[in-house]
């Protein structure tokens, strides 16, 4: 024998059925979810933060390659950090990068892909890179001023 509700009981399932999505309008406009793949002027910010000296120094060369160019094979990029050789820029730049951007919960902060020559070529997405940069320089101000 199924039980009946108490009209009350009843009233407030109704009313918050009712209620629930107007509560769910607000709480996503008041505490909306960060794009992982956005990198707003913040996520650049954090992102930088947690940058180590080296690498630091590493990725305002390489940001400031990407925004200037907009794309950059592995090769090209090799010669304006003064790597050596292409598989050096992964430990100087992209791997720390890329670990800290996934602890953050963001994606990477640019498109790779592999050109016909088997070479990783790295493009600039939404101006991301400006950005990186932006908070690269602000960093490196606030940890060595003047």
């Amino acid at each position: 024998m199924r039980s009946v509700p108490f009209p009350s009981e009843q009233f407030g399932r109704e009313f918050a059925r009712w209620l629930a999505p107007y509560v769910a309008e607000e709480l996503s406009r008041e505490n909306p979810i960060p794009d992982p793949d956005a990198y707003t002027a913040d996520q650049c910010r954090q992102l930088a933060e947690e940058l180590g000296v080296n690498s630091l120094h590493r990725s305002q060369d390489f940001f400031n390659k990407l925004a200037a160019d907009g794309m950059v094979d592995s090769v090209t990029m090799a010669r304006h950090l003064s790597v050596g050789t292409p598989r050096n820029i992964a430990s100087a730049v992209t791997t720390p990068v890329k670990r800290i951007a996934k602890r953050l919960g963001l994606g990477l902060p640019w498109d790779e892909e592999t050109n016909i020559s088997d070479r990783t070529v790295w493009r600039d997405r939404d101006g991301i890179a400006e950005r990186m940069l932006e908070a690269i320089r602000d960093e490196n101000e606030r940890r060595f001023p003047g």
